[in-house]
């Protein structure tokens, strides 16, 4: 790109090298310079006068106060000589003596006092009795009497007293000395006082004064009426100061204070010094006029300002000297700039924009014109908003917004051409300012490409080097010029392994002909997709899925191979465990009862082929364990599992008839046994003693002895197909089961009939639910020792409208097999509640009503919910409801259990266990569930009191002491006769329940009971 000459070369005159706010800104340093300087001199000069100043009043005043003190004490001495004088003492004695005395020492003392006073000046001399207070003699001014006495107090040391008096006229102060004089003759004594001329104060206040003195030097007193000043132009007395001034107060009031600047009593602006002498209430100042102290300094300072203002005005001139030629100089820069700027708008591939601060584009360069596709004329004036896309634009004009002038930013943003396409900018922003306002210059490229090709290269290498498939990457000879980590991860190679090699050498055990194959696919197609196995540096084998792709260069010609493979190895292993796992039991590992579909068919076949054989059949027996779910219940799914392990192992011990053992269900095994269908018959006594030993479960090795309720089928004598086959034994097995389990039945024809049934009864169960055909009948619980009513128990009763009453025994199972029993149990809790409330509207007193729960209720994830809703629809008390649960109910999850019994009792509702000693009922999980009552179930209540059935003795004795260690109630249920009744008083059970005390009762019958129980004569008794 053609370039042109700097401004700085064209003809730049010397130091054009400096920044354009140099100069302006040592000019300023140096005009700051000149000033400093003078008003350094300035006060340095003020600071000396300060000083000299300063000296010359601590001169003066110490000069003042040292000659007013030796003044002072000259005085003092002078009235310590006359005091003392012998000749007046002898006089003053022999005046005392008589008058003829008296007439000869008058004249003595008298021309004695008169020529002191006149060789001394004092102003007046006396000599005062202070026995009678008079002034018996006196020269000078006379002292009145209260004058006197005061003279008379002060004058009784031994050494001269200054005293202050009061001047004639009241406007001043007479300062005299007084002096004691010893009278031998009378025991008496005299004062000497001696008032001095206060002029000769002022001559020595004169006569301190230096030559050239410019200030003055004035006597103040202080006292209690004020302060009074005795300065040379103020005569010859004490005169008031009226407004002493700050200076003056400021010296008086500050003790530490000698030296201080201010205005003085007139207001004029003086230097003072303090100086205190020998008389406490007196002290001289000095004062100078700030005026005379600055008079030098003043005249200096003039001079000063004059030279610093001829140093300022020649920097001025060449200051504007300079300004001039950097005009010239910078108006050639611009115009050197503006070529360049042009040139740059031009001829630049960058992208450049400068808006003001309202967005409008003020100029672009061409390459701008060029990416966006509007014309220059129409770009310039535009507003820089259409060029950002609608969802970006708030977000681009915040960032402008948040700038500061001088503040740049980096960007990435989109942009919209003319056409309506989006592009990728990259660049600078900045913001700067330029007579007030604000302006915006940007520069940047379109890097749409480059970041495609950035994104492709680095997923491309995120691919490569995270893959979780192994890559080799082979030149147009297929040598191995690169490896991804997971080929080193899986195969143990390493690129200074394999740089070089070719690629082939990893495959292992492919087949000359599909190499062949393989190789004319990827000619053809440029690639190739199959398994193979990979052999690995260790030299072992694993099986591999494998893409070869061959990429061509713009000559067509293949430039690089790329070979990618994953291992197989656990996808292998899956696929034979999920073949294993879809036809075999993963818990006993016995084939499953889709494997049995598989091979019953060929079991049947084969049987028909031999069927020439005399008693051969195809017999199938399967075992369903009995109460399985309780040992889930009580002890986990975890001792489950070890518990059915177990019987496997114990059911592979079965003898040679035994053609196949298979798990056919949660708890059930087939056996397939082939043979003599009589011998079948008999091997059921082999395997219901090999399931006779207990096994024993959980941390507590707890004994559980399994049974089972089996059920025999056999071909050709029950069925000719796998289907019937299956289906009749199915159906012996729950004839075993429901005839009382632990037992086996045959499969016979009418068996099939007893499911037929079954379906019929729950679609009239399904009808009954819907008409309301369910009722609810109550059997009242009573305390065993007054056989008082404390409770009833909702029992369900169903009045088919053919059949007649069916037992609950009969229509339960049903309800839990086809899911209608969470409905019921629903209707119930809301029945009860009624009945509850229906009592108390009539005004009986009633009695809780429990409710037996199911797990299929208790487990109900609304289930919390229901009870509350009805609860507060019918505004039931605490303990108006009672909750019977089941052992296995409670143990399915216990921690679950336990939070959902916690909030029932948080409701009001008491909580029962009922048919407790059924299950594997112990103290460890007793403890954690909040129950307040146990229910014996009645299969324990049947034999109590008959000889030979200590056993049930023991388990009800137990239950009943259990419970008494944990404060719960007990309760027996199915109590028909006085011999129970007598051996659950004598254990302490404490409530019973059965036909002995009252059988269940429709509800009317129950509210006749409440009726009378309410009733003022009460009737106790029994109700059956």
């Amino acid at each position: 790109m053609a370039t042109e000459s700097s401004p700085a070369r064209d003809g730049a005159q010397p130091g054009a090298w400096l920044p354009g706010w140099a100069v302006p800104l040592a000019f300023a340093a140096f005009v700051a310079g000149v000033i400093a300087l003078g008003i350094a001199l300035h006060l340095q000069g003020q600071r000396a006068a300060e000083q000299i100043a300063s000296e010359t009043l601590r001169v003066t005043s110490e000069l003042s106060a040292h000659s007013l003190d030796t003044w002072l004490t000259e005085r003092s001495g002078d009235a310590e000589a006359i005091g003392s004088n012998p000749l007046l003492v002898k006089a003053l004695d022999h005046w005392w003596q008589g008058e003829a005395e008296r007439a000869e020492y008058t004249p003595f003392i008298q021309q004695h006092l008169e020529g002191i006073r006149r060789v001394y000046g004092y102003r007046s001399i006396a000599v005062v009795d202070v026995g009678t207070d008079k002034a018996v003699f006196s020269s000078g001014a006379p002292l009145d009497a209260q004058q006197r006495s005061r003279v008379a107090q002060a004058g009784t040391g031994a050494y001269p007293r200054w005293i202050e008096l009061p001047a004639e006229n009241g406007a001043g102060l007479r300062l005299a000395l007084a002096r004691s004089i010893a009278d031998t003759t009378r025991g008496t004594g005299h004062v000497l006082y001696m008032e001095m001329d206060l002029q000769w104060l002022v001559d020595t206040l004169a006569k301190a004064k230096l030559p050239n003195w410019g200030g003055e030097t004035i006597l103040v007193h202080r006292d209690a009426r004020g302060l009074q000043i005795l300065a040379p132009a103020s005569g010859s007395g004490l005169q008031p100061l009226l407004g002493p001034g700050p200076v003056v107060e400021y010296l008086l009031t500050e003790p530490g204070v000698s030296v201080v600047q201010g205005p003085n009593r007139h207001g004029v602006a003086v230097m003072a010094r303090r100086e205190n002498v020998l008389l406490p209430s007196w002290m001289v100042l000095s004062l100078m006029p700030e005026k005379a102290v600055y008079a030098a300094v003043q005249a200096r300072s003039s001079l000063l300002v004059l030279g610093v203002a001829v140093l300022l005005l020649f920097g001025s001139l060449l200051y504007a000297a300079w300004r001039r030629s950097e005009h010239h100089r910078h108006a050639a820069r611009e115009a050197g700039l503006r070529r360049h700027y042009e040139q740059v708008m031009r001829d630049s591939t960058d992208i450049f924009f400068l808006t003001d601060n309202d967005g409008t584009i003020l100029d672009v360069s061409q390459a701008t014109v060029n990416v966006y596709g509007y014309p220059r004329e129409q770009l310039i004036g535009m507003n820089a908003q259409r060029l950002r896309p609608p969802d970006q634009a708030a977000q681009q004009a915040a960032i402008l917004e948040a700038m500061q002038p001088g503040e740049s930013r980096h960007v990435r943003i989109p942009r919209l051409r003319a056409d309506g396409s989006t592009f990728l900018l990259e660049g600078t922003v900045g913001c700067f300012e330029s007579e007030g306002r604000r302006y915006y210059v940007g520069i940047g490229r379109d890097v749409t490409r480059q970041t495609e090709v950035e994104t492709q290269l680095r997923v491309a290498a995120s691919f490569f080097n995270r893959s979780a498939a192994a890559i080799v990457v082979g030149d147009r000879d297929k040598r191995v010029v690169s490896i991804n980590p997971h080929l080193t991860k899986i195969t143990g190679y390493t690129l200074e392994d394999l740089r070089g090699q070719p690629t082939v050498i990893l495959n292992a055990g492919l087949d000359p002909a599909g190499v062949e194959r393989a190789r004319a696919i990827l000619k053809a197609e440029d690639f190739w997709e199959g398994e193979m196995n990979i052999r690995r540096k260790d030299g072992t084998v694993f099986p591999a899925r494998l893409l070869v792709c061959a990429h061509r260069g713009a000559d067509g010609q293949v430039e690089q191979h790329v070979d990618l493979f994953t291992d197989l190895t656990r996808l292998k292993q899956a696929e034979s465990q999920a073949e294993y796992l879809a036809v075999h039991d993963p818990v006993t590992r016995l084939p499953n009862r889709a494997r049995l579909e598989q091979d019953l068919p060929q079991y049947i076949a084969a049987l028909n082929v031999q069927s020439a054989a005399p008693h051969n059949s195809l017999s199938l027996a399967l075992v369903n364990l009995d109460r399985f779910k309780s040992v889930n219940e009580s002890f986990g799914y975890a001792q489950g599992d070890v518990f059915l392990v177990e019987v496997a192992e114990r059911l592979r011990g079965l003898s040679a008839d035994l053609k196949g053992l298979y798990r056919y269900g949660g708890d059930e095994f087939m056996l397939v046994l082939a043979g003599n269908p009589v011998t079948h018959a008999l091997l059921i006594s082999q395997v219901r003693a090999l399931l006779a030993p207990p096994i024993r479960l959980g941390a507590q090795e707890h004994p559980v002895s399994p049974t089972a309720s089996i059920g025999i089928a056999s071909s050709p004598e029950h069925a000719r197909t796998a289907e019937e086959l299956l289906h009749n034994v199915e159906a012996a097995m729950r004839i075993a089961k429901a005839q009382g389990r632990n037992t086996w039945r045959l499969y016979a024809p009418e068996m099939n009939a007893s499911a037929y049934d079954d379906m019929l009864l729950a679609v009239d169960l399904r009808q009954a639910i819907d008409v309301g055909d369910l009722e609810l009948h109550l059997q009242p619980q009573f305390t065993l020792a007054h056989g008082q009513p404390v409770g009833m128990e909702a029992l369900l009763r169903w009045t088919h409208r053919t059949r007649g009453p069916v037992s609950p025994a009969r229509f339960i199972p049903i309800a839990e097999s086809s899911g209608m029993i969470a409905e019921i149990g629903a209707w119930v809790l809301r029945e009860a509640a009624h009945i509850w409330s229906r009592w108390r509207g009539e005004g009986l007193v009633p009695l809780p009503i429990a409710v037996n729960l199911s797990a299929v209720q208790f487990q109900a994830p609304d289930f919390l919910h229901e009870v509350g809703r009805v609860l507060s629809e019918f505004d039931l008390p605490a303990g108006a409801l009672e909750m019977e649960l089941t052992e296995g109910t409670l143990m399915a999850n216990m921690d679950a259990a336990v939070d959902i019994l916690r909030q029932l009792v948080d409701m009001g509702i008491q909580i029962a266990i009922d048919d407790f000693g059924t299950g594997y009922s112990s103290l460890s999980y007793l403890r954690r569930f909040p129950v307040s009552k146990l229910k014996i179930d009645r299969s324990f209540i049947l034999d109590l009191g008959r000889h030979g059935n200590e056993e049930a003795e023991a388990i009800a004795s137990a239950v009943i002491a259990m419970a008494k260690s944990l404060k719960l109630r007990v309760i027996a249920e199915g109590v028909e006769t006085p011999e129970q009744r007598d051996f659950l008083k004598d254990h302490g059970c404490d409530e019973v329940q059965g036909y002995l005390y009252a059988r269940p009762m429709p509800v009317e019958a129950a509210t006749a009971l409440l009726v009378q129980r309410t009733s003022p004569t009460e009737t106790q008794g029994n109700f059956a």
